[in-house]
């Protein structure tokens, strides 16, 4: 694996990292595939040219990649979403923003930042980033995961 940057082949992906960045899945004895870590695409990627920039963007736009990140690759969906009846994706959204406003200094004894004290899942779930963009893009997803299970309770009690 190199520092070259690369690019996802996927249209709808658009993400954008080094080729070491990319998850290595061993499909021989013999060969390993570089997958997307954003789609989980497969092998189909693209080096970029020297100075080639991704195209930036939105925030509306970074947010709904991470949803459909999360319901490809973390398995999320409306039937699991609907479980989380206390708040939690709530909660988790908040460690997320917390992440980025009121950064844990010290961390655990690995080093690694600490969830917030009210991280609804087990820590092994618990996945920042250091860069405060990406969080603030998990936050986001998870608020309308969470906005999108209201909905749905809304509409099954015919509100």
């Amino acid at each position: 694996m190199s520092d070259q940057r690369v690019k996802c082949a996927k249209r709808k992906c658009g993400w954008i990292g080094l080729e070491s960045e990319m998850i290595q899945v061993r499909v021989s004895s013999f060969v390993t595939e570089g997958h997307c870590p954003r789609c989980n695409g497969h092998e189909f990627y693209y080096k970029l040219k020297p100075n080639e920039m991704e195209k930036a963007k939105t925030g509306a736009e970074l947010i709904a990649l991470e949803r459909d990140r999360q319901i490809k690759i973390e398995k999320s969906n409306a039937d699991r979403d609907d479980g989380y009846t206390l708040g939690e994706l709530g909660q988790a959204a908040e460690s997320y923003l917390a992440a980025v406003t009121t950064p844990d200094e010290e961390g655990d004894e690995n080093g690694k930042s600490r969830p917030a004290w009210d991280w609804p899942w087990d820590k092994d779930w618990w996945k920042p980033s250091e860069d405060p963009i990406r969080n603030l893009v998990k936050a986001g997803a998870l608020i309308a995961a969470e906005i999108d299970r209201l909905q749905r309770r809304a509409a099954k009690e015919g509100k």
